[in-house]
């Protein structure tokens, strides 16, 4: 072996264990190995009582560096000195070089051995030279040393990957392992399984670890892949058969082309070429048949032994699963009389390492033999077919309709995208392709998955690119009320006939709400929606509720809570290009901004979804953020480009869709005005009729217009418009909206307080909690212990409270909060 290829195996091991590593450092405990992991503890403090020797067998990727490292912590803990070493290829043919690495930490206690014992020693481990190394004295003298050190400490020796480890060493740690009775010093290694090595165990007391139980596995899986739609949850656990490394390899290997392999197939994702290292050098020592064979079981994914049949005479198939029995990579389960790979890796290896030729074949093999098996059929000439196919075209597309009533969506969407792929006809390619995205988007919820199929079909044919809009887009923009009917929506969905449709149906419900002011009810439906939505992996609808969850937050002066959002939404979609949720992020911000008086952050974020002039395609918020754009360019002195927005608007008549695009729209056109044209344009635009729906938007403009007034010195005309808003923004409980009103109307001159000047009714979420609490009767370190917060903490929010609230003790806070507004309490 060249040392290029030493150190590129040397790297591909360190990979393996730092991967089993992660098992254990990212998620702070081992799934399903409670069993052995107390064996192992138990074990690992014999050490005090007098020694003894454990072996742990299993697989690449099974857990054993984990549990020795959970071994050794233990151990350490129990005050139990620890020792550790592990066999590493590159240095197999070193002698005594992993001896070295394990009595290293022990070389002060060398001085104190019998000379013979120490000079034996020094020598083996490369610390002097010139004297002959006999291996029986130097197992004697390693004994030796150890029990010298055990004497003021017990020891455990934690030796990973025996299998790896010289031949020298490993006769040693045999001939010590036998020999540790009564010395206070435990030996604990791990080897593969099936990989050899020169470690003699005969005797030794083993434990083979075996693949986690399917509730670790899924456990494990959660964990580390929190966002992994349900669907690929459960492949992934077939794929990986309860083998913790194949658990935590696979989602990161996850890619569009690894859905192609729905509807029944397995999911054949790309692994590194490290980890197809692990497997590459035994399949290819198979024959051409053994090599087909294998192939031919990873493209078929069941493990139906019917296969055999694809490999010509009958004793082929039978010679060629012999030999890969015998490699360790294959075999017949005898439970279930089905073709089983030893490791899940190996079938992604063997699809790695064949042609693209090869694997047409093995799919065109595949289907003769499942022939009267119509889905198999139709998946596996589908990737045999070389070309344009309205055949097989049709048999995906009736393969679709058929899946897609058992619930596989995924499925369903990928084989109408692949018949499109092969259909001849531009038609049909367009058809099919608009069928998938309807799925994608109506059924599954899905609008990232919709957004390419959709693409494709626009680029296929543009005149269709209205209808096709129409069918998947979603159109709150242009609501009109139907609540009872979404209503109905979300209780199919809480009854489990309709989960992604109900949960669609309440965050539309919850968009609603906050924009006609219903915010607490926004808060409940949203908060809800959100939590069931990361349950059941609907990752992407779950932003869309988040979204409406830190407009609430920006438009009350939550800041920080808001931005946290805006930060995870960019993060998550710019790694996936996902253009709709960085355009949430953008809108939160802009609201922030504005509510902070920060124009020129707010005109940078707001350009984003939509620059000066432009109305953005196929982003919803580009309409409901052209008056921040507006105002924001307006404020900062950038009055061309905010002139160039509203004739944007203006020349694709976007006031006509709704009413509240026509306030919106008229206001932008008020703020641009000259000072003589501004009042008849803030006017026309609060005439439009049941604008009333839309609170936030419609106090804002009152702002608006009472701020133009006040400047051009209408000061009674403009206590009006201020007034009103102010109202609206206290109901709504908008702290820096209302701080903003009052200023402008203490501008005016108005020194007398108006209805609920008190700020009564602008309680923050977090001082409304403490306050019903502290109503209840709780005492503030009740409060603090329930709400994970200081008393000071609490005794600071209700000294905040009491006054605008108008009270002056806790006593007095139970009336205080019945006479609230109910959508500020």
């Amino acid at each position: 072996m060249s040392a290029l290829a030493q150190i590129e195996r040397l790297r591909l091991e360190e990979l393996v264990d730092a991967v089993e590593d992660l098992e254990q450092t990212a998620l702070g405990h081992l799934f399903g190995r409670e069993r052995e992991t107390a064996r192992i503890e138990a074990f690992a403090t014999s050490a005090g009582r007098g020694g003894g020797t454990l072996l742990l067998l299993g697989e690449a990727g099974i857990g054993k560096t984990v549990l020795l490292d959970a071994a050794a912590t233990f151990a350490a803990t129990a005050g139990i000195r620890v020792l550790r070493a592990a066999g590493v290829e590159f240095e197999a043919d070193l002698p005594f070089s992993g001896l070295h690495q394990l009595l290293l930490p022990l070389h002060a206690e060398l001085s104190q051995l019998d000379p013979p014992y120490r000079q034996t020693l020094n020598a083996a481990l490369g610390f002097s030279e010139g004297v002959a190394v006999d291996r029986l004295l130097v197992g004697n003298a390693t004994l030796a040393l150890l029990a010298l050190s055990a004497a003021a400490r017990p020891l455990l020796m934690v030796v990973d990957d025996l299998h790896w480890l010289d031949r020298t060493s490993n006769g040693v740690l045999a001939f010590v392992a036998r020999r540790l009775a009564g010395i206070r010093v435990s030996f604990l290694g791990a080897s593969r399984t099936g990989e050899g090595g020169f470690f003699e165990s005969a005797g030794l007391l083993e434990i083979e670890l075996e693949p986690l139980k399917e509730r670790a596995a899924s456990d494990l899986l959660s964990a580390h892949s929190p966002t992994l739609p349900p669907d690929l949850h459960r492949r992934v656990l077939q794929a990986a058969r309860g083998v913790p490394l194949a658990l935590l390899e696979l989602p990161a290997t996850l890619t569009a082309s690894s859905l192609e392999y729905a509807a029944g197939r397995p999911v054949l994702v790309p692994i590194t070429r490290r980890l197809t290292a692990l497997f590459a050098s035994r399949v290819r020592k198979l024959s051409a048949t053994g090599r087909t064979l294998l192939l031919l079981a990873a493209m078929d994914g069941t493990g139906d032994i019917r296969i055999l049949r694809a490999l010509g005479n009958d004793s082929d198939g039978p010679e060629a699963l012999a030999a890969a029995e015998r490699a360790r990579l294959m075999c017949v389960d005898p439970s279930s009389r089905r073709l089983a790979f030893h490791h899940p890796l190996i079938r992604s290896t063997v699809v790695e390492l064949s042609t693209a030729e090869e694997r047409r074949r093995a799919h065109k093999q595949l289907a003769d033999v499942f022939a009267e098996q119509p889905d198999r059929r139709a998946w596996h000439l589908a990737e045999a077919a070389l070309g344009p196919d309205e055949q097989v075209a049709g048999l995906l597309e009736d393969l679709a309709h058929r899946i897609l009533p058992r619930g596989d969506t995924v499925g369903a969407v990928t084989a109408l995208v692949r018949a499109s792929e092969l259909s001849p006809e531009t038609g049909e390619k367009s058809r099919r392709l608009a069928q998938a995205a309807f799925i994608a988007a109506d059924v599954r919820s899905d609008l990232q998955g919709a957004s390419q199929p959709l693409a494709d079909a626009r680029t296929v044919d543009r005149e269709q690119q209205p209808s096709l809009t129409a069918a998947v887009t979603p159109s709150h923009l242009l609501w009109e009320p139907f609540d009872a009917a979404l209503w109905r929506v979300v209780g199919d969905g809480r009854d489990g006939t309709a989960l992604a449709c109900g949960l669609n149906a309440q965050i539309l419900l919850g968009r609603e709400c906050w924009s006609t002011g219903q915010w607490t009810q926004a808060r409940k439906l949203v908060d809800d929606a959100v939590d069931r939505c990361l349950a059941n992996g609907y990752v992407l609808l779950a932003w869309a509720g988040r979204h409406v969850q830190a407009l609430l937050a920006a438009a009350r002066g939550e800041y920080e809570i808001a931005e946290q959002a805006a930060e995870s939404m960019i993060q998550w979609s710019a790694a996936r290009g996902v253009g709709l949720v960085q355009a949430y992020a953008w809108q939160i911000r802009t609201l922030t901004a504005l509510g902070s008086g920060d124009f020129d952050q707010a005109y940078r974020q707001a350009s984003k979804i939509s620059p000066p002039g432009t109305l953005a395609a196929r982003t919803p918020c580009a309409l409901l953020v052209q008056l921040d754009l507006v105002e924001a360019a307006v404020r900062t002195g950038r009055h061309a480009q905010a002139a160039a927005h509203v004739a944007a608007a203006r020349g694709t008549a976007v006031g006509k869709l709704s009413a509240r695009l026509a306030l919106l729209a008229g206001a932008s056109a008020a703020l641009v005005a000259p000072d003589d044209a501004a009042p008849r344009l803030f006017a026309e635009a609060l005439a439009t009729p049941g604008i009333d729906r839309w609170p936030f938007d419609l106090a804002r403009v009152q702002l608006l217009y009472g701020e133009r007034l006040r400047r051009t010195r209408a000061i009674k005309e403009s206590r009006v418009h201020l007034g009103a808003a102010l109202e609206t923004f206290r109901r709504l409980g908008t702290q820096p909206w209302v701080q903003r009103a009052a200023n402008e109307l203490r501008a005016t001159g108005e020194t007398k307080p108006r209805h609920h000047d008190r700020d009564r009714d602008t309680l923050t979420p977090q001082e409304n909690k403490i306050a019903q609490l502290a109503a209840s009767g709780l005492t503030n370190k009740q409060i603090g212990e329930r709400l994970f917060l200081s008393p000071r903490t609490v005794g600071f929010h209700l000294h905040r409270v009491f006054p605008k609230l108008g009270i002056r003790s806790r006593a007095a806070l139970r009336d205080a909060l019945v006479a609230l507004p109910a959508d500020s309490r």
